[in-house]
């Protein structure tokens, strides 16, 4: 691992607009106390909310991570590396898990997560969990 960027939310980052290493487009999160940044987008009673949430690394790497988790009020999300997607992913009950993008040039890189107006009909929401992101060598 060459570099970590922490999605850690604390209870003043709303006003910034930031949670630890990353930013946030949006305003309904959370995860104070649990070092993770919950995106909430919405319950099947209110609706969607979009939220999004961005990091780049100032190290180059070859490879990339999203370090993610995912429970029974999660939905679906998009994940994209230097503007480009790599897919749209069901969190539901995933549990905790990495997504790897690897064989990229050795350069600066940045991650997104967006949330979709989409989720599994078993699912009570459209949330996302991060913990972060890694730049792999």
């Amino acid at each position: 691992m060459l570099e970590c960027k922490k999605a850690i939310y604390h209870r003043d980052d709303k006003t910034r607009g930031q949670a630890q290493d990353w930013y946030i487009i949006g305003n309904n999160c959370g995860g104070v106390g649990y070092n993770v940044l919950w995106l909430y987008g919405g319950t099947n009673l209110s609706g969607f909310t979009p939220m999004e949430a961005w990091t780049q690394f100032s190290q180059p790497s070859t490879a990339v991570a999203f370090v993610m988790d995912g429970d029974d009020n999660d939905g679906f999300a998009e994940f994209l590396f230097n503007g480009q997607a790599v897919g749209v992913f069901d969190l539901y009950n995933l549990g905790e898990q990495a997504l790897i993008v690897s064989g990229l040039p050795n350069s600066i890189h940045t991650l997104k997560i967006k949330l979709i107006d989409q989720k599994n009909p078993s699912s009570r929401g459209f949330d996302a969990h991060i913990y972060g992101g890694l730049a792999l060598a």
